[in-house]
């Protein structure tokens, strides 16, 4: 007796299984995963029913697709049913022989259906199919095939056919005008939306049989071998053949229906050609244009070389011009160097002549006025007055009077100049004795450009020297 527990199982178990299937697509893998949510005690693989479960599958999916109202999406496009047929089906061979298969079933079944449909109601069914994958052959894709170029599924109740003398002609005229007349516009109308719609190239079998590739043979037969069946395999005759063979036509309309037999074999050769055209035409515009941007690119690159070289060449000409004034700055500076070595000669020259004269002013006042010391008074007193005199008129115009002995000593012991001594007076006079150094090391750089090395002992010692001067302890 079932529990609440089996029972809860079950609506589980039905649950999943509703919402499996809710997600599956009509394809091989469908049928596959279908067999599985459905967990039937018999197996699809089930070698005593495997026929009737696997056409149970395929017609769980289509039950109600003639009254679907998916009818116009394949209007103007590629069914989605198309599509969904082909997931998950792999490519190559393998997939190309998993595809044709799974149609085979389900054309299987549809004439199943129709075989009982005509049994059980003592009725008559004739239903046409022809594959829209029909193998293109020696036709270029998309042109207008020949009915001779189409496989035509036919099914037909065969004691109808045996027993009615006039089904077979009927059957064979109605299969032939569906060719003409439907079968080929349908078969282009395919391929030009494959190409459009897939970007198939038709240069390989897809999905047809590979027996379509090859040469149909002139079939003398009224109906084809349906080989016990009520399916039935025709292939599609040139125009007027079948009029020839039920001895319908004669002679002139046969002849005729040659001619434009033929006529429609030019014309297909015609279409190839004009495609070929415009291919080779379009493959030339795009090497065209290939070749007007190569060309607006060698142009550009020309444009840049010139305007590169332009402007090397001023550059070329800047250095020459920097070259030269560099030229003529070292000839100013070797003169300045002249200049300059002439200069502190001069400058020499006037420091052995201060020097004299400190000399002359450091002895004592009576010698000037008459009553000269022994050291001293040999010298004439003229000579004396002159040194004094010379010296005073050439350094008075830059120098009053010298800071002190101390200040002096520095001066010469730094061979330095001795306009220090005026620097020094306004050092003194301006600030403190603590900023001393740092100012007078200020002076000696910018004023008497002295080494910045050595400015800060220098200015230490000139310092030190002030205030021994001031302090009165210099000599």
């Amino acid at each position: 007796m079932p529990t609440d527990t089996d029972q809860q199982r079950r609506e589980e178990r039905h649950q999943w299984a509703t919402e499996a299937i809710t997600r599956l697509r009509f394809n091989p893998i469908g049928l596959q995963r279908l067999a599985q949510a459905l967990d039937r005690a018999l197996e699809p693989s089930s070698p005593t029913y495997r026929s009737q479960l696997e056409s149970a599958d395929v017609a769980f999916f289509v039950a109600g697709a003639h009254k679907d109202g998916r009818h116009t999406a394949g209007m103007d496009d590629i069914h989605p049913m198309f599509k969904e047929a082909r997931e998950e089906t792999g490519t190559g061979v393998d997939g190309r022989r998993v595809r044709s298969q799974f149609r085979e079933n389900l054309q299987n079944l549809a004439f199943d259906s129709l075989t009982a449909l005509d049994r059980i109601d003592g009725g008559c069914t004739v239903a046409i199919h022809v594959s829209g994958t029909q193998q293109p052959s020696a036709r270029p894709a998309g042109t207008l095939p020949l009915p001779q170029d189409l496989r035509i599924h036919v099914y037909a109740p065969p004691h109808i056919l045996a027993q009615i003398p006039s089904a077979k002609p009927a059957l064979a005229r109605i299969v032939q005008q569906f060719a003409e007349e439907i079968g080929v516009q349908a078969v282009q109308r395919f391929e030009d939306l494959a190409r459009k719609k897939l970007n198939w190239s038709f240069t390989m079998q897809e999905d047809g049989n590979a027996l379509l590739s090859q040469a149909t043979q002139p079939v003398t037969s009224l109906l084809p071998d349906s080989r016990g069946t009520s399916h039935y395999i025709f292939r599609g005759r040139p125009k007027g053949q079948i009029d020839q063979i039920l001895d319908d036509g004669d002679k002139r309309t046969q002849s005729r229906q040659q001619l434009l037999d033929e006529l429609e074999e030019l014309h297909r050769h015609a279409e190839g050609y004009e495609q070929m055209m415009h291919d080779l035409d379009v493959a030339l515009e795009d090497k065209t244009a290939m070749i007007a941007s190569l060309n607006a690119e060698l142009i550009d690159a020309q444009s840049k070389i010139v305007a590169h070289d332009l402007v090397l060449q001023n550059h070329i000409h800047d250095v020459n011009v920097t070259r030269l004034e560099r030229d003529d700055l070292q000839k100013a500076n070797s003169k300045l160097m002249s200049d300059l070595g002439s200069t502190k000669e001069v400058i020499r020259d006037l420091k052995k002549r201060l020097s004299a004269n400190r000399g002359v002013q450091a002895t004592p006042g009576g010698a000037l006025s008459g009553t000269a010391s022994p050291s001293t008074s040999a010298q004439p007193h003229l000579s004396v007055q002159g040194a004094t005199s010379t010296a005073a008129s050439e350094l008075g115009s830059r120098y009053a009077r010298g800071f002190g002995h101390a200040v002096q000593e520095v001066i010469e012991n730094h061979h330095l100049d001795y306009l220090v001594h005026n620097t020094c007076e306004k050092v003194a006079g301006s600030s403190a004795a603590l900023v001393w150094p740092r100012l007078l090391a200020g002076e000696l750089m910018t004023q008497f450009h002295v080494v910045a090395e050595d400015c800060g002992a220098i200015a230490l010692e000139l310092s030190d020297a002030m205030q021994a001067d001031l302090q009165g302890t210099g000599r």
